[in-house]
């Protein structure tokens, strides 16, 4: 007879999903079973529950829970991750993630944080293996330029911080500005506040403000279509 190597034999799967809107709650099952003519079986099991509740105040706390098992040559791996998500005032939110069984234990917490149309920050805290890791993130899109600031610290392996500015200067007859920039040669507009400063003026992005001569650019426009600026007059000064 024929001697077979490497050959798949058989695989059968199960999989069950559902989402029971009501309740806020998914469930997904599956089961997988894959025989070879020449080596062991394999056989994997996982689930996944998520739940999306309201706690008191706090509303769309979502969590989801990862269970899994893959069984092979006799052994057999097994784990579980947890993520859980809440918003935290207006504009912020809070997370969790754990990775627990599968021979590096690891969690991480974080903080996201809207401070306004134009900022924003976000700090993860974490453990890996007994190593302590922080991480933090800030954005700022100014009037002169677009501000990334970065800071990174993973215990016995590396350490690192980042500050990246992208900004230009547009010169045209009728004046220029100062700007940050969505890609160098694209499309920009010009405002003239006929000479007052320090008025925003907003086009698909954060606000811009007017320099010392009343002049502003807008870079978040697009190319190529008729663009809209308005001043923002929420924002104008006194």
């Amino acid at each position: 007879g024929m001697v077979r190597t490497g050959n798949d034999k058989e695989m059968y799967t199960a999989t069950y999903n559902q989402n029971f809107r009501d309740a806020g709650v998914s469930v997904y099952l599956n089961y997988t079973r894959h025989t070879y003519w020449d080596r062991e079986e394999q056989t994997n099991y996982n689930i996944m529950l998520s739940h999306y509740f309201n706690m008191g105040s706090i509303r769309n706390v979502s969590i989801s829970m990862t269970g899994y098992r893959y069984e092979y040559d006799n052994q057999a791996d097994k784990g579980m991750y947890i993520s859980l998500s809440m918003p935290w005032g207006d504009n912020s939110t809070v997370s969790y993630n754990g990775n627990y069984g599968s021979g590096t234990d690891s969690s991480q917490v974080g903080y996201f944080s809207r401070v306004d149309d134009a900022t924003h920050y976000q700090l993860n805290v974490g453990t890996s293996d007994k190593h302590t890791s922080v991480d933090g993130y800030y954005s700022h899109d100014g009037s002169l330029a677009q501000v990334d600031l970065s800071a990174n610290y993973h215990e016995g392996q590396y350490t690192s911080a980042g500050l990246s500015l992208q900004g230009g200067a547009t010169l045209t007859a009728h004046g220029g500005a100062l700007h940050r920039t969505q890609n160098m040669g694209g499309t920009r507009l010009l405002i003239d506040a006929d000479g007052v400063a320090d008025v925003p003026v907003e086009g698909n992005g954060a606000a811009v403000y007017t320099n010392m001569f009343g002049k502003a650019v807008v870079s978040d426009v697009n190319n190529y279509y008729r663009n809209q600026a308005y001043i923002d007059l929420n924002r104008l000064p006194e």
